[in-house]
């Protein structure tokens, strides 16, 4: 591959998917770490899961009014971010071994939804993130005390908005994505203005909404998540089928014409063995590996490191498609 062609995988740990902080084990994050380096992967999207790094609760007082807001177990936070601290020392943890292995990487830094969930702080429950106050200013928080706390670790490639953050509402207007998309990379440039902002976002529109073009005027590049198994026309073929071959390349180059920026694909896989076996599966990437390469990507990234069959958690037990995606059992 290019020098310029980012050949990775989106990273959850084995032992844990999305509640991998919580849940840190460092030995089993350093063994993934060591086989995916093993089968050629340079490249990890990782997420601070919102929930976990920023588990603002509100407090109440008199009449039921709101009084203060802590961290969860009404603890004072110990920044003025009301980041948790052991999150953040993971997260440390996390880029010295990434450091140690030889990879860079894309930081999602609002991940509020991932795999069919919502991870919010507990003081957003039943609010609309894109609109009320408190969660923008949360939202301003969290990117300065990340940004700002991580912007000197060299294995940072780029800051990412976040995993497919257009799925934490719905029924935005177009001018509130941009002035959403707005805030939050004006918030990151102002901590680090020397990395590239990915846009993170998936299924963008024309007229409507989300789009390409303010993606495209927002942030410095753009990302696709062409899963073919939940595209109209791609979903009624065989996935080493002409058509279900090309959607990936198709969409990304659309995409990064209307931009006018480059575009990278950011998430993409077979949905496992209620689609195809891993052989055809391998096809399948192998074909849109080369296919993207060969027409203008800037990378691809399977979805995801692992297969997640042994986590009972949700969104686990919600959707069987979510439990085979891995790259490795």
């Amino acid at each position: 591959m290019s020098e310029t062609f980012l050949l990775g995988c989106n990273y959850w740990a084995s032992n844990a998917g999305a509640d991998m902080w919580r849940c840190w084990d460092k030995n089993a994050v350093e063994e993934d770490l060591r086989t995916r380096k093993e089968n050629g992967i340079e490249i990890l999207r990782i997420f601070p899961n919102w929930r976990d790094f920023q588990p603002v609760e509100q407090l109440y007082g008199s009449s039921g009014q709101p009084r203060q807001l802590r961290l969860s177990g009404d603890s004072r936070p110990a920044n003025p971010y009301y980041l948790d601290e052991r999150m953040l020392s993971r997260f440390q943890n996390f880029c010295a071994l990434a450091q140690k292995h030889g990879f860079r990487l894309i930081v999602g830094l609002v991940t509020g939804w991932m795999s069919g969930r919502l991870y919010v702080p507990p003081a957003l429950h039943g609010k609309n993130v894109f609109r009320d106050p408190l969660a923008l200013k949360l939202q301003q928080m969290l990117i300065k005390g990340i940004v700002s706390r991580f912007r000197d670790q060299n294995c940072i490639y780029a800051w990412d908005l976040g995993n497919e953050c257009n799925c934490m509402g719905a029924d935005l207007s177009e001018e509130e994505a941009y002035s959403w998309t707005a805030f939050i990379t004006n918030a990151i440039r102002a901590q680090d203005p020397s990395r590239k902002i990915f846009s993170g976002m998936h299924s963008l529109e024309l007229e409507k909404g989300w789009t390409i073009q303010d993606q495209g005027e927002l942030t410095d590049e753009l990302t696709t998540h062409p899963y073919p198994y939940w595209v109209e026309h791609c979903l009624v073929d065989p996935l080493t089928s002409c058509r279900t071959l090309l959607h990936a390349t198709a969409q990304t180059q659309y995409y990064a014409t209307i931009s006018q920026k480059p575009c990278l694909v950011e998430e993409i896989g077979g949905m496992g063995p209620m689609i195809a076996d891993e052989e055809h599966t391998a096809q399948f990437m192998r074909a849109n590996l080369f296919s993207n390469w060969a027409n203008g990507a800037t990378g691809l990234l399977w979805w995801c490191a692992h297969d997640q069959t042994k986590l009972t958690a949700p969104p686990y037990d919600w959707n069987m498609c979510e439990r085979e995606l891995g790259m490795l059992v």
